[in-house]
């Protein structure tokens, strides 16, 4: 069977049953992986980050960030480095004297 019958036999167009039929004839008819790859590139960086939560616990997101890419050329939103942290059981709270202002 040519692709072009394939083609018009399975309703796909012809450009992609050239494309299967080279695949099958190289023998690579598994599927590729599908999904997001796992890990973070934050990983490779994990001592640095919990370091800089110990020295200062007091620490912004967006002065982590700015250290990130400053000593460790990362470039990573704030976000995204809050959800690795989220991730690995890191969370900061305000306490009662952080909340407001106060009365006026």
């Amino acid at each position: 069977m040519s692709a072009r019958s394939a083609a018009a036999r399975f309703g796909i167009g012809i450009s992609t049953a050239i494309a299967w039929i080279a695949s099958a004839r190289q023998g690579r008819l598994t599927p590729a992986k599908q999904g997001r790859r796992g890990g973070s590139r934050l990983d490779a960086h994990e001592d640095f980050i919990i370091g800089m939560i110990e020295e200062a616990k007091d620490i912004t997101l967006n002065e982590m960030v700015l250290r990130l890419h400053v000593e460790r050329a990362v470039s990573i939103g704030r976000s995204a480095l809050d959800v690795w942290l989220r991730k690995r059981g890191w969370t900061f709270k305000k306490d009662r004297t952080c909340t407001g202002a106060g009365p006026s």
